[in-house]
């Protein structure tokens, strides 16, 4: 009896393994095919196990989670926290309930509708780049200073010292009367031309003073260039070329048309950005560069411990007037000693104390980042600020 059944059954569709496992590239698939698609960036943090099929699609699955903002904000931005860590486990969930609603179906009951899933009011989206659009790879300017009568060869482009092979041509001819005014009309057309002389001649058509003519041509194998012939038709005027152009596409392109292959893959340019962010962050907790002052714990007497996450270390500064308890040594910085220590640790346990033996003591631990505590014992009438110390953005 599932929950999503409507308290009826549910079984494996028709067509899947006993055992599956589903990708990064498959998730992704279906979190797009699903409306999730602003959850594609963090579908590489969170992998799930290979499913028995028969077990899994017999309960319900988790339920389909409602994330924060914080929580989105963390996944998608790589935030480590409790943010993170409760986002995390919210995209797993919700990669189970829409894995089940691909590989499972109810046999009896009323299926529950898939929810609409909408991000948080302020989650940070990834937005996929537009597709490339096609261009031209030569375009060549007819340019006409005499006006022209009779039957012309204008030559045109040459592809022969180029480095690309034209697989269409896209003309677009504007004929300017010129000369003695009158009615006039002139036939158009272009002739590819190989290595060893013409290949195929396509008719344009009539154009008439101040008339255009537009289209697209296939170009031949091994064509090397391209002549433009006009035949005056009839009509006393002339014509002049000026502005008219034929365009090369290359690669079998067409022109207006979005690169056929190969798109941006989204999934594998997410999963490679979060790898240059698990590096830099990498870099940045265990060969930092440098830190950046975080949040101060002020006027700490006794013995005690504050509660840290994610640190790099911590800068111990005593404040006030030193108890007679502490003895001194006159060196730079001063040394001190019975001042007290401060110690890193977890529920589990503590590490080395690091001795307060001077008026600022900077602690960074190499694992500081898997602490969460950091213990001090102080002499009576000592007082100390911490200041926590965090890796850079």
């Amino acid at each position: 009896m599932t929950a999503l059944c409507g308290g009826g059954t549910s079984a494996v569709k028709a067509g899947y393994s006993a055992v599956v496992d589903f990708g990064i590239g498959q998730l992704v698939n279906l979190l797009a095919a699903r409306n999730l698609k602003w959850l594609v960036p963090a579908v590489p943090l969170a992998p799930i196990p290979n499913l028995t099929l028969a077990t899994f699609c017999a309960t319900d699955p988790p339920a389909f989670p409602t994330f924060t903002l914080a929580e989105t904000t963390a996944v998608l931005t790589l935030t480590f926290g409790a943010d993170f860590d409760s986002g995390i486990s919210k995209l797993k969930d919700l990669l189970l309930y829409t894995v089940w609603n691909e590989v499972c179906q109810c046999t009896s009951g009323s299926p529950t509708a898939f929810p609409s899933g909408t991000p948080p009011a302020g989650t940070p989206i990834f937005v996929e780049p537009a597709p490339a659009q096609v261009t031209a790879c030569d375009v060549f300017t007819f340019t006409s200073t005499a006006c022209g009568t009779g039957n012309l060869n204008r030559g045109g482009p040459s592809y022969a010292d180029k480095n690309f092979q034209p697989t269409s041509f896209v003309y677009n001819f504007i004929g300017t009367q010129c000369g003695t005014v009158g009615a006039g009309s002139w036939n158009w057309a272009v002739t590819q031309v190989g290595a060893s002389g013409d290949l195929q001649t396509t008719n344009i058509g009539f154009l008439n003073p101040t008339e255009s003519h537009s289209g697209t041509i296939l170009a031949v194998p091994g064509v090397r260039s391209i002549r433009l012939n006009q035949n005056q038709a009839s009509g006393p005027s002339g014509q002049l070329i000026t502005g008219s152009t034929i365009s090369a596409y290359c690669n079998n392109q067409t022109p207006g048309a979005q690169t056929p292959c190969c798109p941006p893959d989204t999934a594998t340019l997410n999963t490679l950005e979060l790898i240059l962010q698990m590096v830099t962050l990498q870099q940045r907790q265990t060969a930092p560069f440098a830190y950046v002052p975080g949040s101060t714990h002020t006027g700490l007497t006794g013995d005690g411990e504050i509660a840290v996450s994610g640190l790099l270390g911590a800068k111990v500064t005593i404040t006030g007037s030193l108890p007679s308890t502490v003895g001194s040594e006159a060196a730079n910085p001063i040394h001190l000693f019975g001042a007290g220590w401060v110690q890193w640790g977890t529920a589990d346990g503590y590490g080395p104390r690091i001795w307060l033996d001077q008026a600022d003591t900077i602690s960074l631990p190499d694992a500081a980042g898997a602490y969460n505590l950091l213990a001090y014992s102080l002499p009576p009438g000592l007082t100390i600020d911490v200041l926590e110390l965090v890796r850079e953005p």
